[in-house]
């Protein structure tokens, strides 16, 4: 069982401070010990975990504070592959992706946007010292196809994230109806669409079986997008253009994601999980812990 401490501060260090979530007394030294603990115990070998998304979530947050390659020699023909090959065996970050994105946002761990923030993902691998050149040497061969169009589609959608706000569903429908050379520039506009329809029309995604809920049906076809794209190659190279694209496909992502009841989610409103039994805020003496985290395997 994974304490629900991790939870919160992984919450906390993918955005936000612990300071923002609850009182001071959350930084309190004896929990960090904690949280590096579970960090620590989620490296042990030999040990049957009861949250495979939990563990992955743990080790993502260690790799954002160490060496990504770590685990390598320093051998110079060292490439796209190998590196997928040893960041998924120690993280599993592959094979969760490969999961139902729509379950993995209503779960409520914060494993998006530590992959976004992580600094050796999101280009930020490509910007190591030059000990690789398999690696620094590779563009991102998705992001070499994007159009003068889907350029200025791709910074007008990071411009309105860096401000906190949100382009148009025109702007999105646009952008697929011509179709952008990219495939992660399609999923990007799908994810969109959802966020959309989450924040400014109240639709969330309900049951997984229920295919005909509109915002289900966007993340479905998003992540389709994507395992086609990933699927018409020979290998598993597509994922190392995921990780390093300028699309903001994790940012987009990260915000539909339910960490927390400060905003509204893919699957509820804003303040739905405030005391929900009486439907109100909690007592004044807990108002100051008015925002709670939502996340399974607890």
């Amino acid at each position: 069982m994974i304490h629900t401490t991790a939870v919160t501060v992984l919450v906390a260090l993918a955005g936000r401070s612990v300071g923002e979530i609850c009182t001071d007394s959350w930084i309190a030294l004896a929990e960090h010990r904690e949280v590096q603990d579970l960090i620590n115990w989620s490296w042990v070998k030999g040990v049957n975990f009861e949250c495979i998304l939990g563990i992955i979530a743990l080790r993502l947050l260690s790799f954002g504070y160490s060496d990504p390659l770590q685990f390598n020699a320093d051998d110079p023909d060292f490439d796209v592959l190998d590196f997928l090959d040893t960041f998924n065996a120690h993280s599993g970050t592959l094979d969760l992706l490969t999961s139902s994105w729509a379950a993995l946002l209503a779960g409520g761990w914060p494993v998006f946007k530590q992959i976004h923030l992580a600094p050796y993902l999101d280009s930020g691998v490509l910007r190591l010292p030059m000990k690789y050149p398999g690696l620094q040497g590779r563009p991102n061969e998705c992001d070499e196809l994007d159009s003068e169009e889907d350029l200025n589609y791709r910074d007008a959608l990071l411009y309105a994230i860096s401000r906190g706000e949100m382009l148009t569903p025109g702007l999105h429908l646009l952008a697929l109806r011509r179709g952008t050379k990219c495939p992660v520039g399609n999923a990007v506009a799908l994810l969109s669409l959802a966020l959309d329809m989450v924040r400014n029309r109240g639709t969330y995604q309900g049951s997984l079986k229920d295919t005909q809920n509109m915002v289900y049906s966007l993340i479905v076809s998003a992540q389709d997008t994507i395992s086609a794209w990933v699927s018409s190659k020979l290998n598993w190279s597509p994922f190392f253009d995921l990780f390093t694209t300028k699309w903001p496909l994790w940012e987009v992502l990260s915000q539909l994601a339910c960490v927390d009841t400060t905003r509204p989610c893919v699957t509820r409103s804003a303040l739905q999980r405030l005391a929900q039994a009486q439907r109100r805020r909690p007592p004044s003496k807990h108002r100051h812990c008015a925002v709670l985290q939502s996340f399974d395997c607890d």
